[in-house]
């Protein structure tokens, strides 16, 4: 029976309400009661959309989108991100994605506190030679491009080259096959330092000899 008139209302703090369910909020609307909130564990509150959960706060203080086990950092997202409006600037890291193990998102640093076994690379000119650059059609994003193939590489430039589940590509999970999934392009600029150093090499000693057959 709805309620047409309240004269007085006495409320005592704090409000309790049922856990709930993910079919059933306990916090929702009359029309929509497979939406709202409910709390499937102590110290967590759920957000269900249509009897199916898609957001959390964990007892932690993390927030899950899309996922309800990959409790990880303060946000773990399960799905598509998109950014628009985002100011422009230089920045000074390069964010990087862990995609195929941790899905970690972390700032790139070069600096020697987070290196050992420093030695000289034994990747340059040959290797650079060996790459193939390709044009190509993203059937992802549905555009062409330039770049290099994962594939290729990987039997180059191994370490240049991450590896990870089929899946993660293709979404399906019965996809586990460990593939080249992708090309650090900016580690690549290491070993076009090493290319450019032996080609100046080379051009060196052609330089060097030419001199000495002109002073003939």
């Amino acid at each position: 029976m709805a309620i047409t008139k309240i004269n007085s209302l006495s409320i005592t703090y704090p409000l309790a309400f049922s856990a709930g369910t993910v079919s059933l909020p306990s916090i929702t609307t009359s029309g929509d009661t497979n939406t709202g909130v409910f709390f499937p564990a102590a110290d967590t509150m759920a957000f269900a959309e249509g009897g199916t959960e898609v957001m959390r706060i964990s007892s932690s203080g993390n927030v899950l989108i899309g996922t309800t086990a990959n409790n990880l950092g303060k946000l773990n997202v399960d799905g598509n991100i998109y950014l628009f409006g985002q100011a422009s600037g230089a920045g000074t890291s390069t964010l990087k994605y862990n995609h195929t193990v941790t899905g970690l998102v972390t700032f790139d640093t070069s600096s020697r506190l987070v290196k050992e076994n420093i030695e000289n690379s034994p990747y340059g000119l040959n290797e650079i030679l060996q790459l193939q650059s390709r044009k190509y059609f993203r059937i992802d994003d549905q555009q062409n491009e330039i770049g290099l193939v994962a594939d290729e590489v990987v039997n180059i430039l191994p370490e240049l080259v991450s590896i990870g589940a089929k899946k993660s590509i293709t979404r399906n999970e019965e996809d586990v096959e460990l593939i080249p999934v992708g090309v650090n392009y900016d580690k690549l600029t290491s070993v076009l330092v090493k290319a450019i150093q032996e080609q100046q090499a080379i051009i060196e000693q052609l330089k060097t000899r030419l001199t000495a057959l002109e002073s003939k």
